[in-house]
């Protein structure tokens, strides 16, 4: 099974060991791609989610999406219980965190996007957290929404690390050709 995946070597070769063309590889490489592109776009739902819940409370609107975390919504909502007694700067760390967290998230988004795997690890960890949060308060349908999301980063951080080494290897099958100064390839 694992040299079905191509996990087992990165030598380009396909199911029944023959090589590979790098026709092929460069296929399987716009697969991954597309993978590791709909990991990224699920962090960016997160975020949105995330950031439209923030504006919801903030107006005071009982509302919320399920994709969001609960992790920066906390601290909102704890920075503005002690901002009402008087503990500005309590309030203000905590709001600060929280940006830190949509700032964080950005990031990771932005490199996801670039097709590297470890922007998914940090969401994930972080996700997983949260999600531990919704399952302790028992809210089932958060659980059930943080988990399709996590799988789908999951799937992302398999293309991301699938479409590196398919990159590699097609480098590898590719010849190089050197051209001399001064002559026409």
């Amino acid at each position: 099974m694992i040299q079905s995946l191509g996990l087992a070597n990165d030598k380009p070769t396909d199911v029944d060991g023959g090589p590979r063309t790098p026709v092929e590889i460069a296929g399987e490489v716009q697969d991954y791609s597309a993978k590791a592109a709909t990991g990224a776009k699920w962090i960016f739902v997160i975020l949105s989610s995330t950031a439209v819940n923030a504006v919801l409370y903030m107006v005071g609107i009982p509302v919320h999406f399920i994709f969001g975390m609960a992790i920066p919504l906390f601290l909102q909502v704890f920075g503005s219980n002690v901002f009402e007694h008087n503990l500005v700067w309590m309030a203000m760390i905590a709001w600060l965190l929280a940006g830190g967290i949509y700032t964080l998230f950005i990031f990771l988004w932005r490199k996801a996007l670039t097709g590297k795997a470890w922007p998914g690890y940090v969401v994930l960890a972080i996700y997983a957290f949260d999600f531990l949060m919704y399952l302790r308060h028992k809210n089932w349908l958060e659980v059930a929404c943080h988990l399709v999301a996590m799988w789908f980063i999951v799937n992302g951080v398999i293309g991301a690390t699938m479409l590196h080494r398919r990159v590699q290897a097609l480098r590898a099958s590719v010849p190089t050709v050197a051209i001399e100064p001064g002559r026409a390839a």
